[in-house]
């Protein structure tokens, strides 16, 4: 069985500019734990990056003004992805051996 039988297709976006709260409240609408951040700046919708609810948790408790964070401030530029073709079996292993609850699937 693929990755591409079991993962969400529902896929939920922010801009890297918005706050962390704005994240946050995208994410308890939508009832999930990580987004996808894009770029929109050229008029395209192009993935750039994830941010999780652990990310923010974690950034919050080290900010001087967290207000003031913004999801670019957060955000991880380097997710570990899995292609739509790989197994759940592979798929569950590059998870363990990186410790990550969350990874965008790519085509």
């Amino acid at each position: 069985m693929s990755v591409k039988d079991v993962c969400s297709k529902r896929v939920v976006t922010v801009e890297r500019g918005a706050t962390l709260k704005e994240v946050a409240q995208l994410m308890k609408k939508n009832h999930v734990g990580s987004v996808v951040v894009i770029d929109g700046s050229n008029g395209k919708a192009i993935p750039d990056g994830i941010i999780t609810d652990r990310d923010i948790a974690l950034s919050l408790t080290t900010a001087s003004k967290p207000q003031e964070l913004k999801v670019e401030n957060v955000m991880n530029s380097q997710p570990i992805t899995v292609k739509v073709s790989e197994g759940i079996y592979e798929t569950a292993q590059r998870m363990r051996e990186y410790g990550i609850k969350r990874l965008p699937v790519v085509n």
